[in-house]
């Protein structure tokens, strides 16, 4: 499940922006990413985070191929 904070913005609309999850190990993102079928899409909203960001780690953690 992915962790959110609640702002409210100057209209009186009550926000919920999900928390960026801290760097994952690389088994930790192997995991999640397995869970999630593959898809860095699913991976990126769990950890609150870009899929570009996703990509990224699993560039530094060899689990991507250098394009």
């Amino acid at each position: 499940l992915v962790s959110t904070s609640s702002s409210t913005l100057s209209t009186g609309v009550t926000v919920n922006t999900p928390k960026k999850l801290p760097k994952p190990t690389k088994e930790e993102l192997e995991e999640i990413l397995a869970d999630n079928g593959g898809s860095v899409r699913a991976t990126a909203k769990h950890y609150g985070r870009d899929r570009r960001q996703i990509y990224r780690w699993m560039e530094q953690y060899g689990l991507r191929d250098k394009e």
